[in-house]
Protein backbone atom coordinates (compact mmCIF):
# COMPACT_ATOMS: atom_id res chain seq x y z
CA UNK A 1 0.00 0.00 0.00
CA UNK A 2 2.46 2.73 0.79
CA UNK A 3 4.42 1.77 -2.79
CA UNK A 4 0.63 2.48 -4.32
CA UNK A 5 0.46 6.04 -2.14
CA UNK A 6 4.26 7.10 -3.48
CA UNK A 7 3.41 6.40 -6.71
CA UNK A 8 0.48 8.44 -6.64
CA UNK A 9 2.06 11.38 -4.73
CA UNK A 10 4.68 10.73 -7.42
CA UNK A 11 2.32 11.25 -10.14
CA UNK A 12 1.26 14.82 -9.33
CA UNK A 13 1.23 16.17 -13.06
CA UNK A 14 -2.45 15.03 -13.92
CA UNK A 15 -3.43 15.45 -9.89
CA UNK A 16 -2.02 19.55 -10.23
CA UNK A 17 -4.49 19.69 -13.18
CA UNK A 18 -7.50 18.28 -11.29
CA UNK A 19 -6.91 20.54 -8.29
CA UNK A 20 -6.05 23.51 -10.29
CA UNK A 21 -9.46 23.06 -12.08
CA UNK A 22 -10.89 22.45 -9.01
CA UNK A 23 -10.16 25.38 -7.53
CA UNK A 24 -10.30 27.50 -10.05
CA UNK A 25 -11.72 31.37 -8.66
CA UNK A 26 -15.38 31.71 -9.79
CA UNK A 27 -16.85 34.70 -9.07
CA UNK A 28 -20.13 33.28 -8.46
CA UNK A 29 -19.02 31.17 -5.94
CA UNK A 30 -17.71 34.06 -4.01
CA UNK A 31 -20.63 35.66 -4.13
CA UNK A 32 -22.49 32.79 -2.66
CA UNK A 33 -24.55 32.64 -5.71
CA UNK A 34 -24.48 28.59 -5.69
CA UNK A 35 -27.32 28.23 -3.26
CA UNK A 36 -29.40 30.71 -4.23
CA UNK A 37 -32.29 30.38 -6.41
CA UNK A 38 -32.52 34.29 -6.52
CA UNK A 39 -29.78 34.95 -7.60
CA UNK A 40 -30.23 31.97 -10.24
CA UNK A 41 -33.14 33.29 -11.77
CA UNK A 42 -31.87 37.04 -11.92
CA UNK A 43 -28.85 36.50 -13.82
CA UNK A 44 -31.27 33.79 -16.15
CA UNK A 45 -33.75 36.99 -16.42
CA UNK A 46 -30.18 39.14 -17.20
CA UNK A 47 -29.21 36.55 -20.45
CA UNK A 48 -32.95 35.95 -21.18
CA UNK A 49 -33.66 40.30 -21.63
CA UNK A 50 -33.17 41.19 -25.38
CA UNK A 51 -32.35 44.63 -23.36
CA UNK A 52 -29.84 43.88 -21.15
CA UNK A 53 -26.12 44.79 -21.65
CA UNK A 54 -25.07 41.64 -22.70
CA UNK A 55 -24.67 42.65 -26.19
CA UNK A 56 -26.02 39.36 -27.04
CA UNK A 57 -29.87 40.80 -28.33
CA UNK A 58 -32.42 38.33 -28.07
CA UNK A 59 -30.09 35.43 -29.34
CA UNK A 60 -29.94 33.80 -25.65
CA UNK A 61 -33.72 34.00 -25.48
CA UNK A 62 -34.38 32.29 -29.02
CA UNK A 63 -31.85 29.66 -28.60
CA UNK A 64 -33.77 29.01 -24.90
CA UNK A 65 -37.24 28.79 -26.88
CA UNK A 66 -36.17 27.18 -29.11
CA UNK A 67 -34.30 23.90 -26.92
CA UNK A 68 -37.32 24.42 -24.77
CA UNK A 69 -40.07 23.58 -27.77
CA UNK A 70 -37.88 20.71 -29.40
CA UNK A 71 -40.08 17.73 -27.76
CA UNK A 72 -43.16 19.38 -27.20
CA UNK A 73 -46.03 18.11 -29.43
CA UNK A 74 -47.31 21.47 -31.16
CA UNK A 75 -50.74 22.42 -29.92
CA UNK A 76 -53.17 25.59 -30.86
CA UNK A 77 -51.89 27.38 -27.68
CA UNK A 78 -47.96 26.89 -28.31
CA UNK A 79 -45.04 28.17 -30.45
CA UNK A 80 -44.11 27.28 -33.89
CA UNK A 81 -40.40 26.89 -33.77
CA UNK A 82 -40.03 27.90 -36.95
CA UNK A 83 -41.90 31.17 -36.78
CA UNK A 84 -39.82 31.43 -33.51
CA UNK A 85 -36.19 30.98 -35.61
CA UNK A 86 -37.75 34.06 -38.27
CA UNK A 87 -38.84 36.83 -35.46
CA UNK A 88 -37.25 39.36 -34.33
CA UNK A 89 -37.36 39.50 -30.34
CA UNK A 90 -35.90 42.13 -29.28
CA UNK A 91 -39.08 44.03 -27.81
CA UNK A 92 -39.64 41.11 -25.56
CA UNK A 93 -40.37 42.51 -21.57
CA UNK A 94 -38.53 40.30 -18.88
CA UNK A 95 -39.92 40.50 -15.68
CA UNK A 96 -38.86 38.78 -12.21
CA UNK A 97 -41.04 37.56 -9.43
CA UNK A 98 -44.63 38.80 -11.10
CA UNK A 99 -47.47 37.13 -9.15
CA UNK A 100 -44.57 34.66 -7.77
CA UNK A 101 -43.45 33.54 -10.98
CA UNK A 102 -39.88 33.31 -11.21
CA UNK A 103 -39.41 34.51 -14.72
CA UNK A 104 -41.93 35.95 -17.17
CA UNK A 105 -41.37 36.64 -20.45
CA UNK A 106 -43.72 39.07 -22.74
CA UNK A 107 -43.51 39.90 -26.35
CA UNK A 108 -46.67 42.10 -27.63
CA UNK A 109 -45.87 41.65 -31.21
CA UNK A 110 -45.83 38.09 -31.54
CA UNK A 111 -48.59 38.11 -28.67
CA UNK A 112 -46.99 35.47 -26.36
CA UNK A 113 -46.15 34.52 -22.81
CA UNK A 114 -43.29 32.43 -21.65
CA UNK A 115 -43.64 31.51 -17.54
CA UNK A 116 -40.28 29.78 -16.08
CA UNK A 117 -40.60 28.20 -12.79
CA UNK A 118 -36.82 27.93 -11.77
CA UNK A 119 -36.51 25.10 -9.05
CA UNK A 120 -32.57 24.02 -8.58
CA UNK A 121 -32.68 23.18 -4.49
CA UNK A 122 -36.42 22.82 -3.58
CA UNK A 123 -39.40 20.61 -5.15
CA UNK A 124 -42.42 22.02 -6.41
CA UNK A 125 -45.08 23.39 -4.08
CA UNK A 126 -48.48 22.34 -3.72
CA UNK A 127 -50.64 22.98 -6.98
CA UNK A 128 -47.72 25.72 -7.72
CA UNK A 129 -47.19 24.90 -11.26
CA UNK A 130 -51.19 24.64 -11.77
CA UNK A 131 -51.95 27.91 -10.23
CA UNK A 132 -49.49 29.83 -12.31
CA UNK A 133 -50.71 28.11 -15.26
CA UNK A 134 -54.05 29.59 -14.52
CA UNK A 135 -53.04 32.43 -14.26
CA UNK A 136 -51.13 32.94 -17.11
CA UNK A 137 -54.12 31.02 -19.26
CA UNK A 138 -56.49 33.64 -17.44
CA UNK A 139 -53.95 36.73 -17.76
CA UNK A 140 -53.08 35.82 -21.44
CA UNK A 141 -56.05 34.59 -23.21
CA UNK A 142 -55.44 35.60 -26.78
CA UNK A 143 -51.80 34.79 -26.23
CA UNK A 144 -49.52 31.45 -27.43
CA UNK A 145 -48.64 30.53 -23.76
CA UNK A 146 -44.85 28.28 -23.31
CA UNK A 147 -44.50 26.67 -19.42
CA UNK A 148 -41.34 26.21 -18.84
CA UNK A 149 -40.38 24.17 -15.67
CA UNK A 150 -36.28 24.69 -15.23
CA UNK A 151 -34.56 22.19 -12.74
CA UNK A 152 -31.09 20.56 -13.08
CA UNK A 153 -31.73 17.19 -14.10
CA UNK A 154 -35.28 17.99 -16.13
CA UNK A 155 -37.37 16.93 -13.92
CA UNK A 156 -41.12 16.07 -14.94
CA UNK A 157 -43.47 18.57 -13.51
CA UNK A 158 -46.81 17.49 -11.69
CA UNK A 159 -48.73 19.59 -14.46
CA UNK A 160 -48.23 18.11 -17.78
CA UNK A 161 -48.66 21.45 -19.34
CA UNK A 162 -45.07 22.46 -17.96
CA UNK A 163 -42.17 21.58 -20.35
CA UNK A 164 -39.58 19.63 -18.34
CA UNK A 165 -36.47 21.73 -19.39
CA UNK A 166 -32.53 20.71 -17.48
CA UNK A 167 -29.71 23.19 -17.30
CA UNK A 168 -27.47 21.32 -19.66
CA UNK A 169 -29.83 23.33 -22.22
CA UNK A 170 -28.61 26.53 -20.45
CA UNK A 171 -24.92 24.73 -20.23
CA UNK A 172 -24.96 24.47 -24.23
CA UNK A 173 -26.22 27.65 -25.58
CA UNK A 174 -23.83 29.43 -23.14
CA UNK A 175 -20.88 27.02 -24.17
CA UNK A 176 -22.04 27.52 -27.39
CA UNK A 177 -21.67 31.63 -27.08
CA UNK A 178 -18.70 31.48 -25.90
CA UNK A 179 -17.17 29.66 -28.70
CA UNK A 180 -19.43 31.32 -31.67
CA UNK A 181 -19.82 34.58 -30.22
CA UNK A 182 -15.36 34.80 -29.24
CA UNK A 183 -14.30 37.43 -31.21
CA UNK A 184 -17.60 39.54 -30.52
CA UNK A 185 -18.26 39.59 -27.15
CA UNK A 186 -17.12 41.89 -25.10
CA UNK A 187 -14.07 41.05 -22.26
CA UNK A 188 -16.56 41.69 -19.02
CA UNK A 189 -19.33 39.40 -20.95
CA UNK A 190 -16.95 36.59 -21.91
CA UNK A 191 -15.25 36.53 -18.48
CA UNK A 192 -18.77 36.40 -16.68
CA UNK A 193 -20.40 34.07 -18.95
CA UNK A 194 -17.69 31.83 -18.58
CA UNK A 195 -17.72 32.14 -15.08
CA UNK A 196 -21.05 31.28 -14.73
CA UNK A 197 -20.67 28.45 -16.93
CA UNK A 198 -17.99 27.13 -14.59
CA UNK A 199 -20.37 27.68 -11.60
CA UNK A 200 -22.99 25.32 -13.59
CA UNK A 201 -20.85 22.69 -14.30
CA UNK A 202 -19.03 22.40 -11.00
CA UNK A 203 -22.58 22.45 -8.76
CA UNK A 204 -25.42 22.35 -10.82
CA UNK A 205 -24.59 19.87 -14.01
CA UNK A 206 -22.06 17.68 -12.70
CA UNK A 207 -21.21 15.34 -15.57
CA UNK A 208 -20.88 18.16 -18.08
CA UNK A 209 -17.36 18.58 -17.82
CA UNK A 210 -16.50 16.04 -20.44
CA UNK A 211 -12.61 16.56 -20.25
CA UNK A 212 -12.64 16.86 -16.54
CA UNK A 213 -14.72 13.77 -16.10
CA UNK A 214 -12.00 12.02 -18.45
CA UNK A 215 -8.81 13.14 -16.69
CA UNK A 216 -10.17 11.79 -13.31
CA UNK A 217 -11.09 8.75 -14.49
CA UNK A 218 -7.90 7.94 -16.30
CA UNK A 219 -5.91 9.53 -12.85
CA UNK A 220 -8.48 6.80 -10.87
CA UNK A 221 -7.08 4.28 -13.04
CA UNK A 222 -3.92 4.16 -12.57
CA UNK A 223 -3.88 5.08 -8.90
CA UNK A 224 -6.88 2.41 -8.33
CA UNK A 225 -5.45 1.07 -5.29
CA UNK A 226 -4.23 3.95 -3.35
CA UNK A 227 -7.32 6.17 -4.05
CA UNK A 228 -9.97 3.46 -3.02
CA UNK A 229 -7.86 3.13 0.30
CA UNK A 230 -7.70 7.06 1.13
CA UNK A 231 -11.79 7.06 -0.03
CA UNK A 232 -12.36 4.10 2.39
CA UNK A 233 -10.42 6.02 5.63
CA UNK A 234 -12.92 9.51 4.91
CA UNK A 235 -15.21 10.69 7.61
CA UNK A 236 -18.94 9.23 7.42
CA UNK A 237 -20.45 12.18 6.34
CA UNK A 238 -23.65 10.34 5.40
CA UNK A 239 -23.71 8.43 8.81
CA UNK A 240 -23.08 11.83 11.01
CA UNK A 241 -26.14 13.21 8.85
CA UNK A 242 -27.86 10.37 9.53
CA UNK A 243 -27.60 10.48 13.63
CA UNK A 244 -28.48 13.85 13.55
CA UNK A 245 -31.23 13.67 11.93
CA UNK A 246 -32.33 10.69 14.26
CA UNK A 247 -31.54 12.90 16.97
CA UNK A 248 -33.80 15.18 15.61
CA UNK A 249 -36.77 12.74 15.41
CA UNK A 250 -36.33 11.54 19.13
CA UNK A 251 -36.62 14.78 19.98
CA UNK A 252 -39.70 15.03 18.62
CA UNK A 253 -43.01 14.62 20.84
CA UNK A 254 -45.22 14.17 18.37
CA UNK A 255 -42.99 11.66 16.17
CA UNK A 256 -42.10 8.15 16.90
CA UNK A 257 -39.00 6.22 15.51
CA UNK A 258 -39.26 2.57 14.06
CA UNK A 259 -36.99 0.36 13.08
CA UNK A 260 -34.44 1.53 10.50
CA UNK A 261 -31.06 1.10 8.87
CA UNK A 262 -28.06 2.90 7.86
CA UNK A 263 -30.11 4.62 4.69
CA UNK A 264 -33.79 4.80 5.60
CA UNK A 265 -34.73 6.59 9.10
CA UNK A 266 -38.39 5.87 9.71
CA UNK A 267 -41.01 7.01 12.04
CA UNK A 268 -44.50 7.89 12.03
CA UNK A 269 -46.41 10.58 13.65
CA UNK A 270 -47.49 9.30 17.14
CA UNK A 271 -51.38 9.85 16.49
CA UNK A 272 -51.46 7.05 14.04
CA UNK A 273 -50.32 4.29 16.01
CA UNK A 274 -53.89 4.47 17.64
CA UNK A 275 -55.77 5.70 14.71
CA UNK A 276 -54.55 2.92 12.31
CA UNK A 277 -55.11 -0.48 13.50
CA UNK A 278 -54.43 -2.32 10.27
CA UNK A 279 -50.86 -4.19 10.59
CA UNK A 280 -48.52 -6.31 8.34
CA UNK A 281 -46.25 -8.19 7.52
CA UNK A 282 -42.52 -8.28 6.28
CA UNK A 283 -41.02 -4.70 6.78
CA UNK A 284 -40.54 -3.43 10.44
CA UNK A 285 -41.26 -5.37 13.60
CA UNK A 286 -44.22 -2.91 14.42
CA UNK A 287 -46.13 -4.25 11.65
CA UNK A 288 -47.25 -0.48 10.39
CA UNK A 289 -48.12 -0.32 7.45
CA UNK A 290 -47.91 3.26 6.89
CA UNK A 291 -44.57 5.06 7.44
CA UNK A 292 -42.63 7.96 6.61
CA UNK A 293 -39.15 7.43 5.32
CA UNK A 294 -35.68 9.91 5.55
CA UNK A 295 -33.81 8.36 2.67
CA UNK A 296 -30.42 9.12 3.08
CA UNK A 297 -28.33 8.82 -0.29
CA UNK A 298 -24.69 9.54 -0.98
CA UNK A 299 -25.60 13.57 -2.65
CA UNK A 300 -29.36 13.51 -1.61
CA UNK A 301 -32.00 13.45 1.64
CA UNK A 302 -35.26 12.88 0.24
CA UNK A 303 -38.55 12.49 2.70
CA UNK A 304 -41.17 10.12 1.63
CA UNK A 305 -44.41 8.84 2.82
CA UNK A 306 -44.50 4.62 1.89
CA UNK A 307 -47.61 2.47 1.84
CA UNK A 308 -45.73 -0.82 2.79
CA UNK A 309 -47.51 -4.79 3.37
CA UNK A 310 -50.46 -5.04 4.84
CA UNK A 311 -54.14 -5.68 4.18
CA UNK A 312 -54.82 -4.72 0.87
CA UNK A 313 -58.12 -3.02 1.47
CA UNK A 314 -56.63 -0.48 3.76
CA UNK A 315 -53.80 -0.18 1.44
CA UNK A 316 -55.83 1.03 -1.65
CA UNK A 317 -58.00 3.03 0.44
CA UNK A 318 -55.03 5.05 1.25
CA UNK A 319 -53.47 5.20 -1.76
CA UNK A 320 -56.91 6.24 -3.51
CA UNK A 321 -57.74 9.62 -1.26
CA UNK A 322 -53.85 10.64 -1.92
CA UNK A 323 -55.02 10.01 -5.81
CA UNK A 324 -57.74 11.74 -5.35
CA UNK A 325 -56.65 14.54 -3.38
CA UNK A 326 -54.98 18.01 -4.19
CA UNK A 327 -53.17 18.50 -0.93
CA UNK A 328 -51.03 15.97 -0.48
CA UNK A 329 -51.41 14.84 -3.95
CA UNK A 330 -49.77 11.31 -4.56
CA UNK A 331 -46.77 11.10 -7.14
CA UNK A 332 -47.40 7.89 -8.43
CA UNK A 333 -50.02 6.43 -10.81
CA UNK A 334 -50.40 2.88 -9.15
CA UNK A 335 -50.03 1.32 -6.30
CA UNK A 336 -47.20 -1.77 -6.10
CA UNK A 337 -47.98 -5.00 -4.84
CA UNK A 338 -45.66 -4.11 -1.56
CA UNK A 339 -43.89 -0.87 -0.99
CA UNK A 340 -45.43 2.77 -2.71
CA UNK A 341 -43.94 5.87 -2.30
CA UNK A 342 -47.36 8.36 -2.94
CA UNK A 343 -45.80 11.02 -1.79
CA UNK A 344 -42.26 12.84 -1.74
CA UNK A 345 -40.28 16.19 -0.37
CA UNK A 346 -36.66 17.07 -1.01
CA UNK A 347 -35.12 18.16 1.95
CA UNK A 348 -31.28 18.18 0.20
CA UNK A 349 -30.24 17.95 -3.33
CA UNK A 350 -26.62 17.15 -4.89
CA UNK A 351 -25.85 20.85 -4.58
CA UNK A 352 -25.92 21.51 -1.31
CA UNK A 353 -23.58 18.77 -0.65
CA UNK A 354 -20.28 20.89 -2.25
CA UNK A 355 -18.30 21.49 0.57
CA UNK A 356 -21.17 21.40 3.07
CA UNK A 357 -20.04 19.40 6.64
CA UNK A 358 -22.65 17.12 8.10
CA UNK A 359 -23.79 20.05 10.36
CA UNK A 360 -24.18 22.13 7.63
CA UNK A 361 -26.27 19.84 6.04
CA UNK A 362 -28.09 18.77 8.89
CA UNK A 363 -29.25 22.71 9.52
CA UNK A 364 -30.48 22.93 5.45
CA UNK A 365 -32.49 19.92 6.42
CA UNK A 366 -34.13 21.03 9.41
CA UNK A 367 -35.14 23.68 8.41
CA UNK A 368 -36.81 21.79 4.92
CA UNK A 369 -38.17 19.48 7.69
CA UNK A 370 -39.99 22.65 9.62
CA UNK A 371 -41.08 23.43 6.61
CA UNK A 372 -42.79 19.76 6.38
CA UNK A 373 -43.89 19.72 9.83
CA UNK A 374 -46.08 23.23 9.21
CA UNK A 375 -46.88 22.89 6.03
CA UNK A 376 -47.17 19.42 4.21
CA UNK A 377 -47.87 17.07 7.61
CA UNK A 378 -51.15 18.58 8.93
CA UNK A 379 -53.15 18.13 5.48
CA UNK A 380 -51.14 14.47 5.26
CA UNK A 381 -53.20 14.00 8.95
CA UNK A 382 -56.43 15.13 7.91
CA UNK A 383 -56.04 12.84 4.76
CA UNK A 384 -55.51 9.46 6.90
CA UNK A 385 -58.06 10.48 9.27
CA UNK A 386 -60.79 10.64 6.89
CA UNK A 387 -60.00 7.20 5.65
CA UNK A 388 -59.70 5.52 8.93
CA UNK A 389 -62.84 7.58 10.47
Amino acid sequence: MRSALKNLVLDHSDLEKLEDALSQFNLFEAVGAIQSEIRHSNFLGFLLDPNERHALGDLFLKRFLLRALADRIPTADSIDPIELSCWDLDDTVVSREREYIDLLAENSEHKFVVLIENKIFAAEGAEQLQRYRIWGTKNYPSHKRVFIYLTPDAEEPSDPNWSPVGYQVICGIVADLLKSREGTLTPDVHTILSHYLMMLRRHIVSDSDLDLIKLAADFYKRHKLALDFIFEQRPDGRRELYELTKGMIEKKQDLVLEPSNNTYLRFLPKIWIGEIKERGKGWTSSGHVLLFELIHNEDNLRLVLTIGPGPQNFRQKIFDAFRASTNPRANVQQLAPNFSRIWAKSLLSKSHYHDATPQDLFDMAQKRFAEFENQDLPPILNLVAKVVA
